[in-house]
């Protein structure tokens, strides 16, 4: 659970609190500085780590919605989404519907990997 990078501000993570209230655990990104040689401190929320309630509405489609922190969330959610549209009695126009988009989204995936590998060569 390493981030460097707050997924809510943009800011530099100097450190990730974990606070446990009523048997919730929740995450605070910390931000620290000094300004006019005194420490200052800003904390942006980054949610549970396990959105409970909302997740009891969806779990039908296996889906477990987590917090901020888990960097490995959106695998997670599409890893059971794709796994669960392999069950769902879809009409062929919504089957169209969802490969035409995984097919575009594909694409431009692999071309932005494609940027970075091109980027990362040239430096």
């Amino acid at each position: 659970m390493e981030i460097k990078i707050c997924p809510r501000c943009g800011g530099r993570i100097s450190w990730v609190e974990k606070r446990v209230v009523g048997g919730n655990t929740y995450f605070y990104a910390v931000h620290e500085w000094r300004e006019n040689g005194r420490r200052k401190r800003r904390k942006c929320y980054l949610g549970p780590d396990v959105y409970t309630y909302v997740t009891m509405t969806h779990e039908t489609d296996g889906l477990y919605l987590e917090g901020l922190v888990d960097r490995k969330r959106l695998i997670k959610y599409l890893e059971n989404i794709l796994a669960r549209l392999q069950h769902l009695e879809l009409e062929p126009k919504e089957k169209q519907e969802i490969a035409e988009k995984l097919r575009k989204t594909a694409e431009k995936l692999t071309k932005q990997v494609e940027e970075e590998q091109t980027e990362q060569e040239r430096k």
